[in-house]
């Protein structure tokens, strides 16, 4: 937060501090005016600077090929309820700026891809801790729909945030989020290992059809 501050000594009467100053009408009006523009600036830097926010930002990327996503919709949720919705265009990014003291959902969705929700919790963080806000860089990685895969699993967040008493910043919860990439990589290799089922069962029907013919030719 950026504060600008007046001279401690002035006085209650401005009238008599110019006075004390010394200073001539045209001087008093010059000097006035520009405590007036400081105190105009610190209003407007302060509410530019010194909110209670959590600057959210960051860019969408395919999580094979680690490109860009175009068109990507980011839809935050405020305890619950749909608070926004922001579509990333060309660039692929996205920003927020979400008041503290409450908890979100961001989703983060594109057509072809699976969903993914991240739980942003801005709840029980002391107020000392609060002024100036914080910031976060949030990039979301979306794989390809994969037929058959269980959508369920997406249904809860794949990553949790929270304040940290130890750091004084907004932290990942890391063990949670580890787990849920066990679950999601778990689901793509039970995918993958029923596509190979497939296509050694069609390799095999293959060979038999080719076994038949051949029989057939020989009779």
């Amino acid at each position: 937060m950026i504060i600008l501050r007046l001279p401690r000594d002035i006085p209650a009467d401005f009238g008599l501090y110019l006075k004390l100053q010394g200073k001539t009408p045209r001087q008093s009006m010059k000097l006035s005016l520009r405590l007036l523009l400081i105190i105009i600036a610190t209003t407007l830097i302060q509410s530019a600077f010194g909110q209670d926010e959590l600057l959210l930002r960051g860019a969408l990327k395919d999580s094979e090929t680690q490109k860009k996503l175009d068109n990507c919709q980011v839809t935050v949720f405020k305890n619950g309820q749909q608070f926004d919705v922001y579509d990333t265009g060309g660039s692929g990014k996205y920003e927020f700026r979400l008041e503290l003291g409450y908890s979100y959902d961001i989703k983060f969705s594109r057509v072809d891809y699976v969903q993914k929700i991240v739980r942003i919790d801005t709840r029980n963080i002391p107020e000392e801790d609060k002024a100036g806000g914080f910031q976060m860089d949030l990039p979301g990685m979306l794989f390809h729909m994969q037929e058959g895969f269980n959508t369920d699993i997406m249904k809860d967040p794949v990553g949790k945030v929270a304040f940290s008493p130890q750091t004084n910043s907004m932290e990942y919860d890391e063990p949670y989020a580890n787990n849920m990439k066990a679950k999601i990589e778990a689901e793509l290799k039970r995918l993958k290992s029923l596509e190979e089922g497939k296509d050694k069962m069609m390799e095999e029907f293959n060979k038999l059809i080719k076994e038949g013919d051949q029989r057939m030719i020989e009779k």
